[in-house]
């Protein structure tokens, strides 16, 4: 079964159950929505008497690489008497010279509740390589999710990096001999993501020629106290700067090397993790910084799957509806309860 036809068949195997009678749909006040990650996006990670290589200036433009980007996105849409109902969306971006091209995935709605959870997340281990990954079976044999899967809206989560993780694993196989990025680290995360899952998939971007490129938005990452995003304080100027790697540190858990990076002048920093094809790390990051548009030092093909990740104001309201009419629920009054608050509900939303 290839990727795709397990994405599919996830979304037939998320069974309803008892959904209810009564909709509420979730208030939404801005233009565009995408609920951030439950968790931080990564383990809080000091790394103790570490190895800092000195910043590098990138090289002179000398080579061009295809890329492809990859982002998804989900949003709480309303809850019912006994659940939630979400929408995810992805997108994969792929750059070939001077032509671009879009890959979408969503929306799609998926209900879930305490009847179904466990379907679920059995459903995301299985497609990941360890069905018992997120539950756990009692001596009579009745399964339950683990203690950090068992909420509703980590279960959402859970979802969102499951579906993210499968479009990787079709981004690497959409180019050939170029860079693929993704939208965080290139570690796997104890709490989502196998670490042979993540070795698949850099096994798959290797069979096309690819490097893998993983940039974070924001890291807990430190470095004797110091927050990665500010390793490279002392310039300006576009560089990188590579860290180096312990027993117990982030390098046993992940795919690749761990940079901190500023790719325009003035711009921001990242944490980049980068799983070089044959070459090195630095020729990797040498070919991104030719190849890659930037805004304020950040890929601007990552920031278009962004964009085709998000929801808009108007596409919630019409999923929402949409919910009520495939569920056969009646759309009733959002609880609004920010009302309390005036003048300052928003803060309290």
């Amino acid at each position: 079964m290839t990727d795709l036809e397990e994405i599919a068949s996830f979304f037939k195997q998320a069974t309803l159950g008892d959904i209810g009678n009564s909709f509420y749909p979730t208030l939404v006040e801005t233009e565009l929505v995408n609920e951030a990650d439950i968790e931080s996006g990564e383990e809080e990670v000091l790394l103790a008497d570490p190895v800092l290589a000195e910043a590098q200036q990138f090289a002179a433009p000398q080579r061009f690489v295809d890329l492809a980007a990859i982002d998804t996105g989900t949003i709480l849409i309303g809850s019912t008497e006994r659940g939630v109902i979400i929408a995810i969306k992805g997108a994969i971006i792929a750059q070939r010279g001077d032509c671009h091209s879009l890959t979408k995935l969503g929306p799609r709605l998926i209900y879930i509740s305490k009847e179904n959870e466990v379907a679920i997340l059995e459903s995301i281990g299985v497609g990941l390589g360890n069905r018992s990954m997120f539950i756990e079976t009692d001596k009579e044999g009745v399964k339950s999710p683990k203690t950090p899967s068992a909420s509703l809206k980590r279960i959402q989560d859970r979802i969102r990096n499951y579906i993210e993780r499968k479009l990787q694993r079709l981004a690497v196989s959409q180019i050939e001999s170029g860079i693929v990025l993704f939208d965080g680290a290139l570690f796997a995360m104890e709490w989502d993501t196998p670490l042979p899952f993540l070795q698949s998939t850099r096994d798959l971007a290797f069979e096309k020629g690819n490097s893998i490129v993983g940039i974070c938005k924001r890291s807990d990452l430190q470095v004797d106290g110091v927050n990665v995003a500010y390793l490279l304080r002392e310039t300006q100027e576009p560089c990188f700067r590579r860290i180096e790697q312990n027993e117990q540190g982030i390098y046993s858990r992940g795919i690749g090397e761990t940079f901190a990076a500023r790719y325009g002048p003035g711009g921001f920093s990242f944490r980049t993790d980068v799983c070089p094809y044959i070459v090195t790390s630095a020729e990797i990051l040498n070919r991104l910084y030719s190849s890659a548009l930037m805004t304020l030092g950040y890929p601007v093909l990552l920031k278009l799957a962004h964009i085709h990740s998000v929801f808009t104001k108007r596409e919630v309201v019409e999923l929402q509806v949409l919910a009520a009419r495939n569920y056969g629920l009646t759309l009733q009054r959002p609880q609004d309860i920010s009302i309390l608050f005036a003048p300052f509900r928003r803060a309290i939303q």
